[in-house]
């Protein structure tokens, strides 16, 4: 890619982010599985079926940028985003930003509050309650927080110095994607190094929900994998659908190590 820049975005470019996420994360199963989504949807078919994705990830923009958090995207003109071959003199002259990869970040000692009704509410609460029910909330707020926690109690255990260590003293990646006619091209790679080198001596945190996911950021950065939990397990697919029995959604526990910390 040519002229990419990277930088942090604000609220008026979460509706333009919301558009890529919906795009690159149609099949995450963690989403499917808060959506409570009952089959696999095609926005092609029928826009109106990512309602509750657009919403969630909308939500998860504007509660993280209200609780402190940070959010990076990658971006170029669009003039760069035309193919060599179909520019004229009009659109090569274009500066208008297009919006390519996005990642959020919540900085240590700061995370989205479950219990702040008013971020919750002027972060789209109301939306998102509406386009995924009751069971969609109770998912993510009720069975989804202590899963997590224990598994990063298991997590701790694993480590030499876990004692004296916790997943709020780090950098917690949040959500990251990129849209998908530019994935495979190292724009997710670039965006996640620059942040990491931009705060040196810090510790990163993630909550993995493909293998996919868990490789990359293993092989690109050397996160590493200590522990596995899952959502779901007895009414919900590994790809987040409505299963009896179903084996449930996993998720990796994975920790980028401040080695001046030993954790």
């Amino acid at each position: 890619m040519h002229s990419v820049c990277l930088r942090e975005a604000q609220p008026q470019d979460f509706a333009q982010i919301a558009e890529i996420g919906i795009a690159a994360m149609i099949e995450d199963p963690l989403l499917a599985y808060f959506e409570c989504r009952a089959s696999p949807i095609n926005p092609k078919e029928n826009p109106e079926h990512t309602r509750a994705l657009s919403s969630y990830i909308q939500f998860t923009l504007y509660s993280s940028w209200y609780a402190g958090g940070v959010i990076k995207v990658a971006c170029a003109p669009s003039a760069h985003c035309i193919e060599p071959s179909t520019r004229t003199s009009l659109n090569q002259e274009s500066v208008e930003e297009r919006i390519l990869a996005a990642a959020i970040w919540m900085p240590p000692r700061k995370r989205v509050s479950n219990f702040d009704p008013f971020t919750l509410l002027r972060s789209g609460g109301v939306s998102l309650a509406q386009n995924v029910g009751m069971a969609g909330l109770s998912r993510r707020w009720i069975e989804y927080p202590p899963i997590v926690e224990h598994s990063w109690k298991q997590a701790q255990w694993a480590l030499e110095d876990g004692k004296n260590w916790s997943p709020l003293d780090t950098w917690s990646l949040t959500m990251a994607f990129t849209e998908p006619a530019y994935q495979g091209r190292g724009l997710m790679t670039t965006l996640i190094r620059d942040w990491i080198s931009s705060v040196p001596g810090e510790g990163f945190t993630l909550q993995a929900s493909t293998t996919r996911a868990r490789d990359f950021f293993y092989r690109h950065f050397g996160f590493e994998l200590l522990d596995r939990c899952k959502v779901g397990v007895g009414h919900a697919s590994a790809k987040g659908l409505p299963e009896t029995k179903g084996p449930g959604v996993e998720l990796f526990t994975m920790l980028k190590r401040n080695v001046e910390r030993k954790c």
